[in-house]
């Protein structure tokens, strides 16, 4: 099931613009749907729905070593909120793991 980003905090056309890049996602039009939720990112890249949507979606796609930077600023996200959160620091560690950084 994917990760849908939460319109109703969203003004404006940010909302239509990701349920359509949820739907397309769904449908396997991951390239349109990665456009959408870049396209959402580039005026607001602090939006960690949207940013874990687009993490989804490149994986789905196979490019995981954009999927592993992409999911790296979401942790980066955490990490300035609760800087040494036992919890970002387990996240980086298993993404780490998963994708051989260590």
């Amino acid at each position: 099931m994917p990760i849908r980003p939460n319109p109703a905090e969203a003004p404006g056309g940010r909302a239509a613009r990701c349920t359509l890049a949820v739907e397309l996602m769904e449908r396997g039009k991951l390239e349109d749907a990665e456009a959408l939720f870049r396209l959402v990112l580039a005026t607001e890249p602090g939006l960690k729905p949207v940013r874990m949507a687009l993490s989804e979606c490149l994986f789905k796609r196979g490019a995981w070593a954009r999927a592993y930077e992409n999911l790296k600023a979401v942790l980066q996200l955490d990490a300035e909120t609760e800087p040494a959160s036992p919890r970002a620091r387990y996240e980086r560690g298993l993404l780490d793991l998963l994708f051989g950084k260590l």
